[in-house]
């Protein structure tokens, strides 16, 4: 019988590591010479759209979402907005110093540590994706005008990190314990939107204008499945390391399931907010 049930625990946390979709974890197999074709394709279709815009809006900022796994398909509850199937947003900037339309980005890099990337369009398709597609969303000229201030003028990217070894693929968006990649967006998104006379420094700052705006009101979480031998591996220690539960309520970490930030979250709150012009997809 504990045979048994170990072996259905390990077939579950397979998948429990792969919440948010926000890298390769500690995988170090390079990607097929395939998977190098179509991620420059796309990418290479994403920049000429992005260029586009560019020269017929101004548009200097988009946000950016790719599809890292099929965790969404089995374990999203709300399904949240039009993109709820892509796990792993990043914001693109057109002016960046290391070069045109640069996605600047939170990965797990393995376990519980992260780290902040800035890569090209490329490489931001590379991820080993479930499908070869972008998720992009126009933000308002104003807030455009927020984000390159707050990232390419203030440098606060860096700031609004919660720590390298503070991640978790299904934080809390309520909290400051841990962080994934996506509300590591939100973190940058709530630097912008706030007033720039209270600008927010850090991610503590950025996170409590977050929680006392009009932000809070218009986010709606993702739910995501956690099932009962999940959670009780987690609370002895054992699953995968970049997947922690400690952050959430007593009831989640009980009963589940979990709320978290998830990229779809991001562009229902910024439509809901008139912050999101347009939204469509790139597709090979």
């Amino acid at each position: 019988m504990m045979r048994k049930i170990l072996a259905a625990y390990l077939l579950l946390v397979a998948s429990f590591v792969q919440a948010a979709g926000s890298g390769t974890g500690c995988e170090t197999t390079p990607p097929t010479p395939e998977a190098y074709s179509k991620a420059i394709q796309l990418g290479y279709q994403t920049q000429l759209k992005l260029e586009q815009l560019h020269a017929q809006n101004g548009d200097t900022v988009v946000l950016i979402s790719r599809a890292g796994s099929n965790t969404p398909d089995k374990r999203f509850n709300n399904r949240v907005g039009e993109f709820w199937r892509y796990t792993h947003a990043g914001l693109a900037f057109r002016d960046h110093p290391n070069g045109q339309w640069s996605v600047v980005h939170l990965l797990n890099t393995c376990n519980e540590s992260s780290d902040i990337f800035v890569q090209g369009l490329m490489r931001f398709s590379l991820d080993k994706p479930v499908m070869y597609s972008n998720a992009i969303g126009l933000l308002h000229p104003l807030l455009q005008v927020r984000l390159n201030e707050v990232v390419l003028q203030s440098q606060l990217s860096k700031a609004m990190h919660e720590g390298d070894d503070q991640y978790s693929s299904i934080s809390s968006p309520y909290n400051l314990i841990y962080q994934n990649s996506n509300e590591y967006i939100l973190t940058l998104l709530g630097a912008a939107i706030a007033p720039a006379e209270q600008q927010p420094m850090n991610a503590d700052q950025s996170k409590q204008f977050f929680l006392t705006s009009g932000m809070h009101k218009a986010f709606t979480p993702e739910i995501v499945k956690v099932g009962f031998l999940e959670r009780v591996g987690k609370a002895v220690g054992v699953g995968p390391g970049n997947a922690r539960l400690d952050d959430h309520t007593k009831k989640e970490r009980r009963k589940g399931p979990f709320e978290m930030v998830s990229a779809g979250s991001l562009y229902d709150m910024l439509a809901k907010m008139g912050l999101l012009t347009d939204s469509f997809e790139i597709a090979l």
